[in-house]
């Protein structure tokens, strides 16, 4: 038989339980730690002061040479992350706990966060990557190169954010502030997506620059396109309608509208046309129509408002296309045109218009 040979120990080995020694930097990964088991008789706060000794010496073969050696108590070391998409530990402060490996006997040291001493901390960075492409080496992890997840409660931020390294459509941005009170989407193409929460706004931008703000009791709808509503019912009940300006207004209803304002003007200039099936307009006092030249083709009824005899005034001069009955005293320049009489062919007179 032959013999089993032992099986080599791992040559990485947890070397102390330590301390960290400074506060840490969002985005740092070195973190200079004090290695409490292998120095137990040092007194004091732990700090990173080191001193600088310049030795001197004489090789093996009688060569001379001088070399600057770093003293302290305090060793130097890499972030050892245990997961893959965490790109940068947490914001460790100083006198937290943390695990310290060494690489066999050499100076290459790895720290670890335990967890134990999270009260240290006044605030902390937590953030997720994944690659979404191949990075170069030397390339830091960026928000360019990863889809990015962070919870930032140092400065109140939550984020996230994708690329387009890989043919995407678009690349987003998720942001939750809330120092500010604010959250926000956008993406690359233009569109855009803000609620402000104290000040009770929301704000939607598109690529076309096509807005609507919502401002408090306010809103705002701004566009260089046309604005369409297909409903199958629509009421709107208006205070005051203060103004409503077009160049070439047209309306197309097939059923029936109705406006309840206490007030409602209308300027447009250049034309304005109504097609339905039925209008009606009641005024509790008057309603006029100013024009140049008015043309009705159709019957006209006029009714008193709430019922009973009505009266309809028009300034200016009217063409109608059309049988007109009319049911009562017709007026010219102050004559009865319906009572009046002319003279005859023969010299007599004629009766009355019929």
């Amino acid at each position: 038989m032959s013999e089993k040979k032992p099986v080599s120990a791992s040559v990485f080995t947890l070397y102390s339980i330590g301390t960290a020694a400074e506060d840490i930097e969002f985005g740092t990964r070195e973190l200079e730690v004090w290695p409490g088991e292998q120095m137990q008789a040092t007194d004091g706060d732990v700090t990173t002061n080191q001193s600088n000794i310049k030795a001197e010496g004489q090789d093996a073969i009688g060569r001379k040479y001088t070399q600057n050696i770093n003293t302290g108590n305090v060793i130097r070391a890499e972030w050892l992350s245990r997961n893959t998409h965490r790109p940068f530990p947490g914001l460790i402060r100083r006198g937290e706990k943390v695990m310290l490996w060494r690489n066999s006997d050499s100076d290459e040291f790895w720290w670890e966060e335990m967890g134990d001493d999270i009260r240290y901390r006044r605030g902390d960075v937590f953030s997720l990557a994944c690659i979404s492409t191949v990075v170069n080496e030397g390339d830091p992890i960026s928000m360019e190169n990863t889809y990015w997840f962070e919870i930032d409660s140092l400065n109140g931020v939550i984020r996230l954010s994708t690329t387009d390294l890989n043919g995407e459509a678009c690349t987003y941005l998720f942001e939750l502030m809330t120092r500010e009170g604010v959250f926000r989407i956008e993406d690359s193409v233009g569109n855009y997506l803000k609620l402000e929460s104290t000040e009770q706004r929301w704000t939607v931008v598109n690529a076309a620059e096509t807005e609507l703000v919502m401002d408090k009791e306010n809103t705002t709808l701004s566009m260089n396109g046309k604005f369409t509503v297909n409903a199958l019912n629509m009421e709107c009940n208006i205070k005051e309608l203060i103004k409503l300006v077009a160049t070439d207004f047209k309306q197309e209803i097939t059923n029936s509208i109705t406006v309840n304002a206490t007030s409602k003007t209308e300027e447009i200039s250049a034309s304005y046309t109504l097609n339905t099936v039925s209008a009606s307009m009641t005024g509790s006092t008057n309603y006029t129509i100013a024009s140049s030249a008015i043309g009705l083709a159709g019957p006209i009824a006029a009714a008193g408002y709430g019922g009973g005899a009505g009266s309809a005034s028009f300034n200016g001069s009217m063409d109608i296309q059309g049988a007109t009955t009319v049911d009562g005293t017709l007026t010219n320049n102050g004559i009865n045109v319906t009572a009046h009489k002319h003279p005859g062919d023969s010299g007599g007179t004629t009766g009355t218009m019929q």
